[in-house]
């Protein structure tokens, strides 16, 4: 959706959250955080997120993809695999 174009339903009438004035957020920060934190190394994702007035369709995007790096260490989280017989998501 990051391109304006619901994956699900193909509408473009997609909305991205942004942060305004008065909301305890400044110009060009995010409504959405996630720290992450690996041993005594710290970062912040930047997440954007965008919603499709048609279906309700939801994506969360990392604005940041470089602070990605950290993920594979840090504390709490972990890589999900996908097993060999389980059922293939339907759309």
């Amino acid at each position: 959706m990051i391109f304006g174009t619901c994956p699900k339903c193909s509408s473009h009438e997609i909305y991205r959250g942004i942060s305004t004035e008065g909301e305890g957020l400044t110009p060009g920060s995010y409504p959405l955080l996630a720290e992450i934190r690996a041993g005594s190394e710290q970062t912040t994702l930047w997440i954007d997120t965008f919603i499709c007035k048609e279906c309700g369709h939801v994506e969360l995007s990392v604005a940041n993809p470089d602070a990605l790096a950290l993920l594979p260490q840090a504390d709490g989280w972990e890589r999900v695999t996908p097993e060999k017989d389980s059922p293939q998501e339907e759309d």
